[in-house]
């Protein structure tokens, strides 16, 4: 699947605002608008494809909403300005590559109790950004074996819209568990 084509009359768009009730965003919709500083996403988005954001060079954060079940392969890939992403807690599958190149992305933000599979190629920030996670489930993402690959967990109270978990999860107010119960 290769890099989509641009109209290039379109490049200098800066803002887009997507009416609600759009469902559907297609692969390399708006890849390579590279003046494209923000973007409304209606809370009606349920799926997108693959290039859908790639190289909107100043794109500065995204929040995606809780409609959306995934983010495909490259969907934000050389988004060099991003510095901010916001995952919910509907997201249960992100893509290769999907924030590949985001070279400024500095704090990811996921309200996912339970971590979702990335690879090692998902961000190709994990060594500068910081992960945000809800304060419920740090462990579950310190012991990830993926997403332990950030800089710094940071522990947020999240206000959930919708609480989706793709697996068996126990919510519990114990911190640290009580390794003396291993011995």
């Amino acid at each position: 699947f290769g890099y989509p084509t641009v109209n290039t009359n379109c490049v200098q768009i800066e803002e887009l605002v997507l009416p609600e009730g759009v469902e559907s965003i297609g692969g390399g919709a708006f890849a390579g608008l590279r003046s494209l500083k923000r973007v409304a996403i209606p809370s009606t988005l349920k799926t997108m494809g693959s290039y859908a954001f790639a190289y909107c060079g100043q794109l500065g954060s995204i929040s995606l909403p809780t409609s959306l079940q995934s983010i495909p392969e490259f969907a934000f890939q050389k988004c060099t300005s991003l510095t901010e992403v916001r995952i919910p807690s509907t997201i249960t599958s992100i893509g290769d590559y999907a924030f590949d190149g985001c070279t400024q992305l500095n704090d990811v933000y996921t309200y996912i109790a339970e971590p979702t599979e990335i690879n090692m190629n998902t961000f190709s920030t994990y060594t500068s950004a910081l992960l945000h996670v809800p304060s419920t489930s740090y462990w579950t993402y310190y012991y990830d074996t993926e997403w332990s690959q950030f800089r710094d967990l940071v522990e947020f109270d999240a206000e959930y819209e919708y609480f989706y978990i793709n697996k068996d999860f126990t919510i519990s107010d114990e911190r640290f568990p009580n390794f003396k119960d291993f011995v």
